[in-house]
């Protein structure tokens, strides 16, 4: 019995001293238009919680019954410029398929508007979308 008043009141004591305890590395990142390098990207999160309202990332998919399924990737970053690509190529549009409104992203493209190469990135670091 004294175990178990102990235990609800070390219990009770932890609540009423307590705050918040965050544990873990934590950091999201804007929109990123590397023009030198033909890349963009952001992380979809960090990107909805700003505050300003210029920043997005914006998918489509298209899917077809004539011709091939694409994907187009379009950014806008806090200081209103964008940069856009797409591609039907299978291997960009499976890497696409696998992001998430908690993902983070980076899109290379070839400078004329065809995507290369898609990371996409999920981590615990970047933070979750908020409503």
């Amino acid at each position: 019995m004294f175990m178990k008043k102990a235990a609800i009141g070390l219990g009770l004591a932890m609540l009423a001293v307590g705050g918040n305890a965050w544990a873990g590395f934590k950091q999201g990142f804007p929109v990123v238009i590397h023009t030198s390098v033909n890349a963009f990207g952001g992380d979809i999160g960090a990107i909805r919680n700003t505050a300003d309202n210029m920043q997005f990332i914006q998918i489509t998919f298209e899917g077809r019954v004539i011709g091939n399924n694409s994907v187009m990737f379009f950014v806008r970053d806090a200081s209103g410029n964008s940069a856009m690509c797409s591609s039907s190529d299978p291997k960009i549009l499976e890497a696409a398929h696998s992001i998430t409104s908690d993902s983070a992203i980076m899109v290379y493209h070839d400078g004329a508007g065809s995507c290369n190469n898609v990371q996409v990135i999920a981590t615990s670091v970047n933070p979750p979308k908020q409503p």
